[in-house]
């Protein structure tokens, strides 16, 4: 399971309805598709911080971004906490 937590803002003709976190690429994937969303499993791997997907059901729009907060919270094993 990949683990990259991400954010799904879903809208409907430009109103917003609805933020959704997904701890995982997979979570994430399953509930898009469930959603009725199609495309190619790479789509969702490939993003980073930096950017951003936009897919469309028959109903409703989504943005799929990287979780911000989780990008600036990772940081390597051997990297020192400073208290």
């Amino acid at each position: 399971m990949r683990s990259r937590p991400l954010i799904v803002y879903k809208t409907q003709n430009g109103c917003q309805k609805g933020i959704h976190h997904f701890r995982s690429i997979d979570k994430a994937r399953a509930w898009l598709r469930a959603e009725g969303c199609k495309f190619r499993n790479h789509l969702l791997n490939d993003l980073d911080s930096e950017s951003a997907l936009q897919l469309v059901s028959e109903e409703y729009e989504y943005e799929i971004q990287t979780d911000p907060l989780s990008w600036s919270s990772m940081r390597r094993k051997d990297e020192p906490v400073e208290e």
